[in-house]
């Protein structure tokens, strides 16, 4: 089946689950907080709380189970005046991956093929093309997103054996049949305009690999264009026949995947126990910090009693005639 050969959504309807939990989780072992504040915060962009009259994201002011799933910690709505900023992150989601990474390939696995010369070309291909440092990096990938995609590729002007290089799962749509990848399309943007987007879609089939380049927008596939029209993928126009494609001389596709990403229930439970513990986890570490701040010690503010109308330092007020003090407890949003 060749490319798109006309304008449409991309990435395609059928994967904005999976890709809504891709992005869940890249924000996550990115461990960038302006990027959780964005995933989580419905598309609203980190700073100042400016909705003075609390309208902004209705759904995270409610009660009950729908209450709770929108008040995430890095969902949480911005109180007026305060700033995104105050929220601190712990990192550990990159770490576990990591980790899950070291301990798989602990040890360079063994490869082996009959011969002696042979087994001597395969190991020169394994360390000069990096392969036992692909497999740790994809390892670590795979462990983030749930996927990851081995692609095989030559370039005789670099090297003169294959080269392998990983593929995240959320620059891929997969075809599965019969639990097996049938086919996969890869994608990525290749410029950017003040409205227009060029994409490079490298489409694998069995014994085929198709390259198109596409001109559309920020939601849109947009219709084909030349090969030659970008210097990304010119080298491809020289190679590719009339239906854009080539001949890989090999009965399968040349790009396995690691995880069944058409599949997120059972293969990505483990990545959805680990948001939930490393959101308690900065939760904890940003109220632990608070009130070690010259101010109030849950806003953040660092003039408490002047600025910050909900200071926790003791306020002198007149109680009944008789002079008192008074603590004002300030609550924060996601509590």
């Amino acid at each position: 089946m060749p490319l798109p050969d006309r304008d449409m959504e991309w990435p395609p309807p059928h994967t904005r689950q999976e890709n809504k939990l891709y992005a869940q989780w890249g924000a996550w072992y990115s461990g960038d907080p302006d990027r959780l504040s964005q995933v989580y915060g419905a598309g609203v962009t980190p700073g100042l709380g400016l909705d003075l009259k609390g309208w902004d994201r209705p759904l995270q002011y409610a009660g009950g189970v729908v209450g709770r799933v929108a008040r995430w910690f890095w969902g949480s709505p911005i109180p007026a005046g305060q700033s995104r900023s105050t929220k601190l992150h712990v990192p550990i989601a990159a770490d576990i991956s990591a980790t899950s990474a070291d301990l798989l390939f602990s040890e360079p696995p063994t490869l082996r093929v009959p011969g002696k010369k042979g087994q001597s070309r395969l190991d020169r291909i394994l360390a000069d093309g990096g392969v036992y440092s692909m497999l740790l990096e994809s390892a670590e990938i795979g462990s983030a997103y749930g996927g990851v995609y081995l692609r095989v590729g030559w370039n005789s002007e670099i090297a003169d054996y294959p080269i392998l290089d990983l593929v995240p799962a959320d620059a891929a749509v997969p075809e599965f049949a019969n639990n097996r990848l049938r086919a996969v399309t890869f994608w990525k943007v290749v410029h950017e305009e003040e409205k227009a987007v060029w994409r490079h879609l490298e489409r694998h089939e069995t014994g085929r690999i198709y390259h198109g380049l596409y001109r559309g927008d920020r939601e849109r596939l947009g219709m084909q264009v030349p090969l030659e029209d970008h210097p990304e993928t010119a080298g491809f126009a020289e190679i590719v026949d009339a239906e854009g494609g080539l001949d890989t001389g090999y009965d399968k596709a040349c790009s396995p995947t690691t995880c069944r990403t058409s599949s997120l229930t059972g293969c990505c439970a483990a990545l959805r126990s680990a948001a939930a513990t490393t959101a308690a986890s900065s939760r904890s570490w940003t109220r632990w910090t608070r009130p070690t701040r010259p101010g109030c010690g849950t806003c953040g503010s660092e003039r408490a009693g002047s600025s910050c109308r909900r200071s926790t330092w003791p306020t002198p007020v007149a109680a009944g005639g008789r002079r008192g003090i008074r603590t004002a407890r300030c609550t924060p949003a996601w509590a």
